[in-house]
């Protein structure tokens, strides 16, 4: 784990240094998919290298899941379109269990940009992520395909408040049945702080299964144009289930 941990912070003081001579192109603020579960609808420059990564504890009924870190790294192959890749190495304790650490599957995705915010109509990007079958830890591996899409949708209301929220459907690789996910996020921002609440859940498509409700809030704060740090924190709202989380990062981007 040192290593990962020198290799993450060698990556930023290299973009660091090299953000400082390439001034010549200016380029909006950094816009990311974390903290947050609604992604966003905007995508990373064409020719630029985007790191969101993020270290966390989740505390659930029977035990705990430590996360560090979960990575999201995005590439903009142009201005329509991104890659995109994720990657978490994860501890998980149960009560009376022996520890279980590993990676969780890695999934490779895309986000191609459909349409420009319009008056009333949202900016709108479509997403999609693919589980990498066999590169995994095998204690934590999946037993059946398990792909996500989502379209995201984005209004920029005023300078300070934006709406953000997500439709889409994913498969959790243990049943073969979808669920359909939801979330809405309104943003506040005052100089270089944002602020966030969030709702989101899951559909079950078989009925058997329970549906879930989660609310979370955050903030982010913005160091330069390519730099954001963020706090955040959530809980499961759905009846009989006790489970929060706690999580914060970093996310930074580099002209490659």
């Amino acid at each position: 784990m040192k290593n990962i941990f020198l290799t993450i912070l060698y990556l930023v003081l290299a973009a660091s240094a090299y953000a400082q001579v390439d001034t010549i192109v200016q380029i909006d603020p950094i816009a990311t998919d974390r903290p947050d579960q609604t992604e966003s609808a905007s995508l990373v420059p064409k020719g630029y290298l985007q790191m969101e990564i993020g270290f966390g504890l989740i505390d659930g009924d029977p035990g705990k899941a430590y996360v560090y870190p979960n990575a999201l790294l995005k590439y903009g192959v142009n201005e329509n379109f991104e890659l995109r890749f994720i990657g978490t190495y994860t501890t998980l304790k149960d009560d009376g269990q022996a520890n279980i650490n590993g990676f969780l599957p890695f999934a490779l995705g895309f986000k191609t940009k459909f349409t420009e915010e319009n008056g009333i109509w949202p900016k709108i990007s479509l997403l999609g992520h693919f589980v990498l079958p066999g590169v995994v830890t095998e204690d934590l591996a999946v037993k059946n395909l398990a792909p996500d899409l989502r379209f995201a949708f984005q209004h920029s209301i005023s300078d300070f408040f934006s709406l953000g929220y997500n439709l889409g459907v994913f498969w959790d690789g243990d049943n073969p049945e979808p669920y359909f996910i939801y979330s809405v996020a309104p943003g506040f921002s005052v100089g270089n702080f944002g602020f966030y609440v969030e709702g989101y859940g899951f559909i079950p498509q078989n009925t058997d299964r329970a549906v879930r409700f989660l609310a979370d809030a955050g903030v982010t704060y913005l160091v330069n144009n390519d730099f954001q740090l963020d706090v955040s924190f959530g809980n499961n709202l759905t009846n009989n289930i006790v489970e929060s989380y706690i999580a914060l990062g970093f996310s930074y981007r580099f002209k490659v």
